[in-house]
Order: structure tokens, then C-alpha cells, then sequence
């Protein structure tokens, strides 16, 4: 692992560094009332509500896809021995290889005129925002035949979501994740439901800063491994992982639902 290594501004859903570790409890507080999710154009699950705290906010992004097909760019042409040898060299891997929904919706538009991208200062109502996320993630796979196979020693190394969507964005900590409720849980993983790949397991940080993998599913707070195939060793996290567990950031606000 790299020096320095960006970690994420709070700590949410992740796990510890060998074995299952016990399931996490969310924190007391009374059910959340006026839960609601809004899908956002950039691809994002806006969820609000109130708690005792008081007002309550949290946005979920879509999931980050790696380009896998661009050449020296592309993600698996940087794994195994091939992977950066320095935090400087990781950083930019991650930046060309990254493709996340802003991106790909201008890239799909073209190619599908089913696609709606919204003038200056319009405003694209629920029906066309899930249409859109529906389409764009088609498009990734069956136009540009990318699938959600990162390298995790990517992730670790780097914090792709600070680089890619910028500073306010980054990767899910195991103390939001104990915090988020499973009203708030199920609300944004329906406003997210039309993502082809609709995974809600994401990677996350642990407290104890490794890397680990949680869900964003209700009811589920069991941390787990990263788990790699027998022949990826000695090495394993140097090569993109096909467990299909979603890099997916988020950005919370004065208190999460």
C-alpha cells in the first residue's frame, strides 16, 4: 500500500481485516419520517429525511465503472506486475480508467437518442432519470462491454471517488453504514434499481483502515473479506476482481438517514 493513502471523510461499510466480522448495530435514534430517495441526473441517489437529530441527508453515487478497453488507459493493462509502482503512477490509473455516469451518459447519448441529456437549466422528471440510468448502464456493457471488475488494490490505494467525482465524494466507512437505517437502505436502492448491474454490495473502509466489502441492502450489516480465486495468487488484489461489488461513493450531509 501506498503512502500517502486518502481515506474517506467518515467511516461506513466495510469490514475487518481477516475472517467475518460480527454484525455491525446501527446507532439509537427514532425511525427516520419523510424518508424520501430522488434520482439525480448525475446518476446519484439523493436521500432525505428527518431523525432526532434533525434533518437528515445522504447521496449515493452510481456505480464507478472501470474502462477496460483503452489500450494502455484501459484498468487491466495496470494489474498484476503491471501494476503501479507508485502512489503518483495509482492516481493516474485510476483517473483514465474510471468511467462514471456523467461520463458514460454523454458518451451513450450519442449512440442512443433514447437517451435524454438536459438542456441548460432543465430539469428531466423521475420517469426520464430512470430511463436514462437504465439506458446508460446498457449501454456500458452491451456498446462498450465494460463490467464492474476492479482492482481492489486499486481502491485501497487510492481514493478513486475524491479523484473521480471530486473532494466531497468518497468511499462508504463502517460508521455510516451503522448509521444508515434500513428505511433510508431500501428507498435508495429502489431509486437505484435500474442499473443493469444493481449491485448493493460496495466496497468500503473499515475502521481499522483496510479495505474491506459491506451492503447497502436492508437489514444487512455482517461484514466480509474480499475474496480472490485460488490462481491469483501471490498477489491476489493486484488483479481486477470479478465478484461484481460495486465502487459506489458517497456524500453525506449534516446527518444520515
Amino acid at each position: 500500500m501506498f503512502s500517502p493513502r486518502i481515506v474517506g471523510l467518515f467511516g461506513v461499510f466495510a469490514l475487518a481485516a481477516c475472517g467475518v466480522s460480527a454484525p455491525l448495530e446501527p446507532q439509537n435514534h427514532e425511525p427516520t419520517k419523510g424518508l424520501h430517495a430522488s434520482l439525480m441526473y448525475d446518476g446519484s441517489a439523493h436521500v432525505t429525511g428527518t431523525t432526532s437529530a434533525g434533518a437528515a441527508s445522504l447521496e449515493i453515487s452510481a456505480t464507478i465503472l472501470p474502462n477496460t478497453f483503452k489500450g494502455d488507459d484501459g484498468l487491466y493493462a495496470h494489474e498484476g506486475d503491471a501494476y503501479p509502482k507508485s502512489y503518483e503512477e495509482a492516481v493516474e490509473v485510476a483517473r483514465n480508467a474510471a468511467m462514471p455516469y456523467a461520463e458514460l451518459l454523454v458518451q451513450c447519448a450519442a449512440l442512443h437518442p433514447e437517451i435524454v441529456l438536459a438542456a441548460s437549466g432543465q430539469t428531466l422528471t423521475e420517469l426520464q432519470l430512470q430511463a436514462n440510468l437504465e439506458a446508460v448502464f446498457e449501454c456500458s456493457y452491451s456498446d462498450f462491454g465494460i463490467k464492474p471488475y476492479w482492482i481492489p488494490q486499486l481502491i485501497d490505494d487510492v481514493d478513486v471517488c475524491s479523484v473521480v467525482l471530486g473532494g466531497d465524494w468518497h468511499l462508504p466507512t463502517e460508521a455510516e453504514l451503522a448509521s444508515f437505517s434500513d428505511p433510508a437502505r431500501q428507498v435508495a436502492a429502489d431509486a437505484l434499481r435500474s442499473e443493469l448491474y444493481g449491485n448493493v454490495e460496495v466496497f468500503a473502509r473499515a475502521s481499522d483502515g483496510t479495505l474491506r466489502i459491506g451492503s447497502i441492502a436492508p437489514g444487512v450489516r455482517t461484514l466480509h473479506d474480499i475474496t480472490y480465486p485460488s490462481w491469483y495468487w501471490p498477489e491476489p488484489s493486484k488483479k481486477h476482481n470479478e465478484a461484481s461489488t460495486a465502487l459506489r461513493c458517497l456524500r453525506a450531509g449534516s446527518s444520515i438517514p
